[in-house]
């Protein structure tokens, strides 16, 4: 198959020849140039030494190739392409190049693999190793104050809202003579029936032995009769 260097058809070899400046315009010279001449196929264009494309044809036998001389000016000699290598097919690896998977195990050399995985549980001394690590952080937060006496975590802002109602109920029953009903519901801002069922249901059913002494004014005693 031969190449040849052509420039547009349109202009004649009299005119004085140019290269096109853009190369779009040189594929587009050659594509009108293959249509107009059977066993012609555009290629792709050749730059010019000077700047610019030269349009560019491959021509099936010698009579296209003269004919496209024929039709335009030849810059150069017709130049004889090098024949396309051959597709090489991927070729697939042999078998023997391919690494050998392994085979799986079973009965003895099961049991002899799971028998060499190390142990994951932990043993007595260990067990009791985190324990103690874990009492001397507990005792060390109580003292920090970050743990109650109970070994349960203090809430900070459970600290800074202060005492709970109850324990502030607690507190005022628990004085010699007990604590009116009027100061309880003024230290809690409760109402009064409020703090009659609290303190009949949750503050008896923790263990505080809390009962209502009658009279007038009416209060509440820890352990009263």
């Amino acid at each position: 198959m031969q190449n040849v260097i052509i420039n547009s058809y349109l202009q004649s070899k009299e005119a004085g020849v140019k290269a096109h400046t853009v190369k779009s315009n040189a594929k587009r010279a050659a594509r009108k140039l293959a249509d107009r001449i059977p066993g012609l196929t555009p290629a792709e264009p050749w730059e010019a030494e000077g700047g610019g494309w030269w349009p560019a044809v491959d021509a099936e036998t010698a009579e296209a190739a003269d004919a496209a001389r024929a039709e335009a000016y030849v810059r150069a000699e017709p130049v004889v392409a090098l024949p396309k290598p051959a597709p090489v097919a991927p070729t697939k690896p042999k078998p023997t190049d391919l690494p050998a998977k392994p085979k799986p195990l079973a009965g003895a050399d099961l049991m002899s693999a799971v028998r060499a995985i190390p142990p994951t549980r932990s043993s007595a001394e260990e067990i009791e190793a985190r324990r103690a690590e874990r009492r001397a952080r507990v005792e060390e937060e109580k003292a920090t104050g970050k743990r109650d006496r109970f070994g349960n975590k203090v809430d900070p802002e459970k600290v800074a809202r202060g005492p709970s109602r109850a324990a502030i109920i607690v507190a005022l029953v628990s004085r010699p003579g007990g604590a009116l009903v009027d100061d309880i519901l003024t230290a809690t801002g409760w109402q009064r029936h409020t703090l009659r069922g609290y303190i009949a249901g949750t503050l008896r059913k923790r263990g505080h032995d809390i009962r209502s002494v009658k009279g007038k004014p009416a209060r509440y005693m820890m352990g009263a009769a």
